[in-house]
């Protein structure tokens, strides 16, 4: 077998350079028709400018792992966790209403299921990473979603099974985001994604150059402003 691939038991998922810890992300991307236009256009551009930034990192090309998961009248994984030399040119198109609830709760399975992958193969694994970005309110929201996604998203951050980040768009219910985020939300600077992206992709850098269960302190947003 080729020394940079390696497959899980019973999950079977090819893990690029399986001799290095990863850092799973997942990308919650909002492409409701509300979207439309310059959001899309600049999201679609910030995800990119993402990718290429850390495919030009020695360490985090290796570690870092991405999955997307857009959302609008269905939750569609765009794409599986790949480290980004893997990964091809995103284009989002919206349409649709917002199915945010199902879109959290799937990447939290999302990530228990990779997790499960690295520990059946042996592999380290930083905290993984939710990036929620939405510029509206869900569509899918019944009392019962709305009690289960709270809960798993509290849950998760309490027992240290990920972190998870909300930021609103010009548009975004941030009182709904509040409620579901354990740490506050962050309001986008119009449609800044290009610097929001920028801050990511050197977090991630500096998260991936780090030993597992460093204590790494970010930068402040200047991207956007934090909700209270």
């Amino acid at each position: 077998m080729d020394k940079e691939y390696i497959k899980g038991e019973r999950l079977n998922p090819v893990i690029r350079h399986p001799t290095e810890s990863k850092c799973p992300v997942v990308l919650l991307l909002d492409t409701s028709t509300s979207m439309s236009g310059g959001k899309i256009n600049s999201l679609n551009s910030g995800v990119n400018l993402l990718i290429n930034t850390l495919k030009n990192d020695e360490i985090a090309h290796k570690r870092v792992e991405l999955s997307i998961v857009s959302f609008n009248s269905v939750v569609d994984v765009i794409q599986d966790f790949a480290v980004v030399d893997d990964m091809p040119v995103v284009n989002l198109n919206a349409s649709g209403s917002t199915s945010m609830g199902e879109a959290i709760l799937k990447g939290i399975d999302l990530i228990s299921k990779r997790k499960a992958a690295y520990k059946s193969s042996g592999i380290d694994y930083y905290r993984p990473w939710i990036w929620l970005i939405t510029d509206g309110e869900p569509t899918d929201y019944s009392e019962t979603m709305r009690n289960n996604v709270i809960k798993s998203v509290h849950d998760g951050e309490n027992n240290h099974n990920f972190v998870f980040f909300a930021v609103g768009v010009e548009g975004a219910d941030m009182q709904t985001l509040s409620e579901i985020s354990v740490r506050a939300p962050v309001k986008l600077n119009g449609v800044n994604f290009k610097d929001m992206f920028e801050w990511l992709s050197k977090s991630l850098s500096t998260v991936s150059h780090g030993k597992i269960n460093d204590q790494i302190s970010l930068s402040k947003p200047g991207w956007g402003t934090i909700n209270p």
